[in-house]
């Protein structure tokens, strides 16, 4: 099974948006961390572990109450 295959199979129902913020975040991170700082891409990573149940929310109606995890 490619990467490719992996990817769709575990993200097939989820929305385009939704798909390319997590593309998005796994690109971004190493290049912070190897060439803008450590401490920079670590803050991001809080940042990202707070806004992905907002992004489950958003993508699954039953998980709406979790918007107060951004509080």
């Amino acid at each position: 099974m490619t990467y490719t295959q992996a990817f769709m199979k575990n993200f097939h129902a989820s929305p385009d948006w939704y798909k390319l913020t997590i593309i998005a975040f796994l690109v971004i991170n190493p290049i912070l961390f190897f060439f803008v700082s450590p401490f920079i891409a670590g803050w991001l990573l809080v940042a990202e572990f707070i806004f992905h149940p907002q992004l489950t929310a958003l993508k699954n109606a039953t998980l709406q109450p979790r918007w107060f995890i951004s509080i």
